[in-house]
């Protein structure tokens, strides 16, 4: 019983520290430059803005390479971070403002820690926060409960229903902490770039795989704690019962181990491509509508993406139900089957 407060302790502030050098803004900063000679009367001609739209849309382009040792020094040493190197078009966050025009702009070592570790503060504000919510909500019971107390219990009593449904009574009411902690942790960080000067560090694909680790190690150390070192290698084997079974278990067993380690990286994949997809379409979104009225040396632009924050709201939110509702089956699928018969003649 002490175990699960510490593993859900850890998802919570230690995960993030695996979450791994951020994406450079070098598109940012270059469209911050192009709004710079925008706003003089000289460049804002129709024609102006349309070359510098231009290249603007060569910016958008997600580059397939990485910022890697050969590539330093071919002329980018005068760049922040290596621009152009693995980066994607996102609207501007807190640190980025700060690397780009803050008092530490022409710091090297700030760039460079920045870039490092901006997905790490994003994710480590989000686990803070969190615990922050819980333990007030915990502190300030009461027999008639508040809007954020009927709020958390509300989310407490779905996510029991569901792990309950999918487990049985005893399983899911053990297990239900650990999925609504990777629910509500990834619902925290998908929303962190909806709000403004913030930034989803689920749009990292190293951020993503940390959880996906943590619910790989987590699902097969349930598989042994309930099965058993020998058990959890029947099953692994494809349980066989009968000869068939024993001459095929070798193929079954290379197939159950080659799909348990897919399946971190099949979680984090889903949920890195589709957050990854909402930043960039609404940072493109927000560009074009500062392009539009650029023509009229305007310093604003058009909102164009405010119709699709209510989508990436609904987005998020679906993304971290998949994520939590899938690390609730391998779970399910590593405990044993007699505690599933045990449920069902229960019920």
């Amino acid at each position: 019983m002490r175990l699960r407060p510490a593993l859900l302790t850890a998802l919570l502030l230690l995960l993030p520290l695996a979450a791994g050098p951020a994406v450079p803004d070098g598109a940012w900063a270059a469209t911050a430059g192009v709004q710079g000679h925008e706003a003089t009367p000289e460049h804002s001609t129709a024609g102006e803005a349309t070359h510098q739209a231009a290249g603007i849309g060569d910016e958008i382009r997600f580059t397939a390479e990485h910022a890697g040792d050969e590539h330093a020094g071919e002329g980018h040493e005068g760049e922040h971070a290596g621009a152009h190197h693995g980066e994607h078009l996102e609207l501007p966050h807190l640190i980025m403002v700060l690397r780009n025009f803050g008092p530490l702009s022409h710091n090297e070592a700030f760039i460079e820690a920045s870039h490092k570790y901006e997905n790490i503060f994003y994710a480590l504000v989000a686990g803070l926060v969190l615990t922050f919510i819980a333990l007030r909500i915990y502190r300030n019971q009461s027999d008639i409960p508040g809007r954020l107390q009927a709020f958390g219990e509300i989310l407490v009593e779905q996510v029991l229903n569901i792990t309950i449904t999918m487990m049985g009574e005893r399983a899911g009411r053990k297990y239900a902490p650990f999925v609504a902690t990777i629910f509500v942790y990834l619902v925290a960080m998908n929303y962190s770039g909806l709000i403004p000067l913030g930034k989803a560090p689920t749009s990292t694909f190293i951020n993503n795989i940390s959880i996906g680790l943590c619910v790989f190690l987590y699902v097969q150390y349930t598989g042994i704690r309930r099965n058993g070192v020998l058990g959890y290698l029947h099953h692994l084997a494809g349980s066989p019962k009968d000869a068939i079974g024993w001459m095929l278990s070798p193929l079954m067993f290379f197939l159950e181990v080659f799909g348990e380690i897919v399946k971190p990286f099949s979680l984090s994949l889903r949920l890195f491509g589709n957050i990854f997809g909402e930043d960039t379409l609404l940072a493109v979104f927000a560009l074009l509508g500062v392009v539009s009225l650029s023509v009229i040396g305007s310093p604003v632009g058009l909102p164009l993406h405010v119709p699709f924050l209510f989508l990436s709201l609904l987005l998020g939110m679906i993304q971290a139900l998949v994520f939590s509702l899938l690390a609730a089956v391998y779970i399910a699928l590593m405990l044993p089957h007699d505690d599933h018969h045990d449920e069902e003649a229960h019920a």
